[in-house]
């Protein structure tokens, strides 16, 4: 015959052995009656599947923790002090970073967003579709009828170094790797393309590729560059030449951002590449 081992539920009783102080000395514990048996086996299964469903709730509780806490951290607003719409926005580091938007619009903080200040920079009609800053001092900035202004003093005081008339097409995004080298995307007829420097701003020479909403280099020679019809542009020789790539069906691609040399991102209205 097989042997089962069982476990045994049964109500008990105490049995207290006391001295002549009437201090307990001993606690005995006996079994008023079974209550009832179950096989080892299957108790251990029980077991099992409780110890599985807690482990299971516990993941689950922290995992809801977790992503309510992720969801409700990550993004707040700030006050930018104005309504217009605002196009584009660059750090330099965790406190400060400058913003622009329409009306020439261009705010600076330098405690990570939590106060912002408008800077007065010279072109308040004129819608500025791109900033860069390349350090805590120099920014560019550039937008509609073909405006590039600059920044010495970190914004303090704005000079035009380029500037049209209406009709005269827009600059739609700027990117420089140093004080003097630099890449503007230019929608502007009739040289359409690329403008760069080399001096600052001073001189800019056209490149002719596409029409792009967003720049970055990452040296002197390799640049990327997104636009409409979900293009991608590359350059290997400092944006003289460029290469085109579609990586959709349809969308067009307003913003890119690299993490490293080689990992990046690029948007459009509905997708995230």
């Amino acid at each position: 015959m097989t042997r089962r081992d069982y476990v045994f539920f049964a109500e008990s009783y105490e049995k207290h052995v006391e001295t002549q102080r009437g201090r307990d000395l001993l606690k005995i514990s006996h079994p008023k009656r079974i209550l009832t048996r179950i096989p080892l086996i299957a108790f251990q299964m029980f077991l099992n599947l409780i110890f599985s469903i807690m482990i299971k709730l516990i993941l689950i509780l922290f995992i809801s923790h977790s992503t309510l806490q992720f969801a409700s951290a990550q993004w707040f607003t700030q006050q930018s002090g104005t309504t217009n719409p605002l196009y584009d926005i660059e750090f330099i580091n965790k406190n400060n970073g400058w913003c622009c938007g329409d009306g020439g619009y261009i705010i600076k903080t330098t405690n990570g967003g939590v106060n912002w200040i408008q800077q007065s920079n010279g072109v308040p009609g004129e819608p500025l579709f791109g900033i860069h800053p390349v350090d805590s001092n120099i920014v560019y900035a550039v937008g509609f009828y073909r405006t590039l202004i600059k920044t010495t003093n970190g914004g303090s005081s704005w000079f035009s170094q380029d500037s049209g008339t209406i009709g005269d097409g827009t600059y739609t995004c700027v990117f420089f790797i140093n004080e003097n080298t630099g890449w503007i995307g230019n929608f502007a007829s009739p040289d359409y393309g690329v403008k760069k420097t080399t001096d600052g701003g001073n001189t800019l020479n056209t490149y002719s590729t596409g029409t792009p909403e967003d720049l970055f280099f990452k040296d002197s020679l390799n640049g990327i560059g997104v636009e409409g019809a979900a293009l991608v542009l590359k350059t290997t020789n400092g944006g003289i030449n460029w290469s085109y790539r579609q990586l959709a069906g349809s969308g067009d691609f307003y913003r890119v951002s690299f993490i490293d040399d080689n990992t990046g991102f690029t948007a459009s209205r509905r997708a995230v590449y």
